[in-house]
């Protein structure tokens, strides 16, 4: 897997291609999966970045995850995309916003929680539960303030 340019005569001129990595003039190795290189010659392959996995080895390039989840850096499957805090799904698929009166603080295929009492939330995706105002409450997954209602006495 390497190459050299016309009229070359020293082994040195030999290079990897893209996908490839080891010293001019010797054997090349295929980047594994999780890594990529773009470019000829001696350089290293580099761990695919956050957000994107790569399965196979040799040349390509990393794959985005699908929308609303992330990996870790040098990801292998599509299975290390996982949902980010405030969606839920499968590892390895889209992800889908919590609804409004849930919530979600951890990554992963974990499921939304409903709003406790006392708390609303009147959005959807990240973020968190809202206390009621004073000397009000609300039942459990309250999607509004008007949920919110006097308590007796």
């Amino acid at each position: 897997w390497t190459s050299s340019g016309e009229g070359s005569n020293v082994s040195t001129d030999c290079i990897c291609v893209a996908g490839y990595t080891g010293p001019d003039g010797a054997e090349c190795t295929a980047c594994d999966a999780g890594t990529f290189k773009e470019t000829t010659g001696a350089g290293a392959c580099s761990l695919c970045p956050v957000g994107t996995f790569r399965n196979s080895t040799g040349p390509g390039t990393c794959s985005a995850c699908p929308a609303w989840t992330s990996s870790g850096e040098g990801s292998e499957f599509f299975t290390d995309c996982i949902c980010v805090v405030g969606y839920t799904g499968p590892d390895g698929a889209e992800c889908t916003a919590c609804d409004a009166g849930t919530f979600k603080e951890t990554t992963g295929a974990g499921a939304c929680s409903l709003c406790p009492v006392g708390t609303f939330r009147n959005s959807t995706g990240p973020g968190t539960c809202s206390a009621c105002p004073a000397w009000t409450s609300s039942g459990e997954g309250s999607n509004v303030s008007t949920d919110c209602i006097c308590v007796a006495g």
